[in-house]
């Protein structure tokens, strides 16, 4: 909390435990795609300030998750302005002008390019109150900021968080279907048996892998088939790689969740409507859910 002078064996420990907390998360190294990069766009564009970014700090390094208007990708920790915002999730850290701040008047990036002079931080903060992040903006020139702005900052920061849960439960996951603690009763290997009659949502599957696409030549954006997987509804509904799945029953689908949403909150027979785009052609096709095959739960199970 804000004005409370820890203990050093304090500071170390909830240090750990903070790293502890980041590591459960994709490796920071991950690139971040969307919505990561909308993110930074629009913070640039609300805050007036030519360059934003979403980080997370690591033990050793600040590794940029995405950024706007810079290409940096990872720097040491010890140079990362969003390391002195992290030591406060509950406020923003707020620099007018970091050659009136003791502490960034000799630094490289405030003396060299990128010259920063302008720098607004906040917090990515976990469910626990961890500060695994920031998303921040910065300026070649000394300015100001709104408190309203700050408050679209933080609210843009919580996405930007679940962005991150969401990419964890995706990895966990792997197809897209609903994540390993909601599979009932996993089989061995030696005791496979036949789905039961009355197949749980859970046990239903499109089975695709797919990625964010933008629709060439327009603003749309879907999900693209990366992978179809054999004898699967996706594949029975002639869905090939490539195509770009742009709605289901009417709502867009964007992030990988957007499918497993759907999928999970489905039954065994149901049919979905399908929007696809397919090299300049959009037309929609119905595709009737599966229950997915025990050797799939295994491999599932084993990767």
């Amino acid at each position: 909390m804000p004005g409370i002078d820890r203990p050093p064996a304090l500071r170390v420990v909830m240090e750990s435990a903070r790293i502890a907390a980041l590591q459960s998360y994709a490796p920071t190294e991950s690139p971040g795609g969307e919505p990561f990069n909308t993110l930074v766009r629009m913070a640039a564009h609300l805050a007036q300030a030519p360059i934003a970014m979403i980080s997370l700090i690591g033990r050793d390094h600040q590794s940029i998750k995405a950024a706007f208007g810079t290409d940096l990708q990872q720097m040491p920790r010890s140079l990362a302005f969003c390391n002195h915002t992290v030591a406060d999730p509950s406020h923003a850290m707020v620099v007018p002008d970091t050659l009136e701040d003791a502490r960034f008047q000799n630094h490289p990036h405030v003396l060299a390019p990128p010259h920063i002079r302008f720098y607004a931080g906040v917090c990515l903060v976990d469910d626990d109150g961890y500060a695994l992040g920031t998303l921040c903006v910065m300026d070649h020139k000394p300015s100001r900021i709104e408190d309203a702005t700050i408050a679209v900052l933080h609210t843009m920061a919580k996405e930007a968080m679940n962005a991150l849960a969401l990419q964890r439960a995706e990895q966990n996951a792997g197809w897209d279907q609903p994540p390993a603690p909601h599979w009932p009763n996993r089989p061995s290997p030696n005791s496979i048996t036949p789905p039961p009659s009355s197949t749980p949502p859970s046990q239903v599957w499109l089975g695709v892998r797919t990625e964010h696409k933008t629709v060439p030549g327009t603003v749309q954006e879907g999900r693209v088939l990366k992978s179809v997987a054999a004898h699967s509804p996706a594949e029975r509904a002639k869905l090939l790689v490539g195509d770009i799945i742009l709605s289901i029953d009417g709502r867009l689908t964007k992030r990988r969740h957007d499918i497993t949403a759907a999928v999970s909150a489905r039954v065994l027979g149901e049919v979905m409507r399908l929007q696809v785009w397919r090299n300049g052609t959009l037309f929609e096709c119905g595709l009737r859910l599966e229950a997915i095959p025990e050797a799939r739960v295994l491999q599932r199970q084993l990767w």
